[in-house]
């Protein structure tokens, strides 16, 4: 008689290996993000009283922040790949002001903006969507994140809000390209870091435009890519219920 596993044995094996990796995974990004957040609050502190400091100081400090809040970021894509993966992600929608929460996800970025001296436009509006608040700040944060990175230093960044009928369009464009044509269609997929690199040594991870995508699928939208020399425009569309 043979000792070879069978088939179902074979696959409540598997089973059992991907809860244990889901289980590590949220484990492993729950333990990081924790002493991350520490290290965020405690540059913040640092930076009240950078008066003090030498303007070399000062530029190590802010460099600091950028590490940080770049661990940050690979720690919340990990969660976020595992969410897609598993297919666990629940909506919670509510009335969102879409102006606001790209106000604020500029105002994340300040600093960065500031020393890339990039002039971003105002975006003054209310305009309100029916979305979950979670996905919605993850998706409205990759795009803006990602033209923060790779706009060359003192260049536009153009936002706009648009509500044709009953459907938002948020479009935000960038001198960041170009994109070599062969690498377009792999924009949206995971693991594809481009050729072009971020303009001020800013890591690229490769995950971020991977998952606003789904996400804003998700959201029963989608975000869509065009460019025309080194303009290029990423195009994010909601449904309904605009007001």
């Amino acid at each position: 008689m043979s000792d070879r596993p069978g088939l179902a044995d074979l696959e409540r094996e598997i089973e059992a290996l991907k809860k244990d990796q889901k289980g590590l995974l949220k484990l492993v990004s729950h333990d990081v993000k924790s002493p991350f957040n520490k290290l965020y609050a405690l540059s913040n502190l640092l930076q009240l009283t950078a008066d003090n400091l030498t303007e070399e100081q000062q530029e190590y400090l802010l460099r600091m922040d950028w590490v940080i809040k770049e661990g940050l970021t690979v720690v919340r894509n990990l969660m976020d790949l595992r969410a897609i993966e598993s297919n666990e992600i629940e909506l919670h929608k509510e009335s969102l002001d879409i102006c606001l929460l790209v106000r604020e996800s500029i105002n994340n970025y300040q600093k960065q903006i500031s020393v890339k001296k990039l002039i971003f436009d105002k975006i003054d509006c209310k305009v309100t969507v029916q979305s979950d608040k979670r996905l919605l700040e993850r998706v409205l944060d990759h795009l803006i994140c990602n033209a923060i990175k790779f706009s060359p230093l003192e260049s536009y960044v153009n936002l706009h809000v648009f509500t044709p009928g009953n459907t938002i369009i948020f479009t935000i464009s960038s001198e960041s390209g170009p994109i070599p044509e062969e690498e377009t269609g792999n924009l949206f997929n995971r693991h594809s870091p481009l050729s072009v690199r971020p303009t001020h040594g800013e890591n690229a991870l490769g995950n971020g435009l991977f998952i606003a995508k789904n996400y804003a699928r998700i959201l029963g939208g989608d975000i869509e890519f065009q460019q025309e020399g080194a303009k290029v425009e990423f195009v994010l569309t909601l449904p309904g219920n605009v007001s």
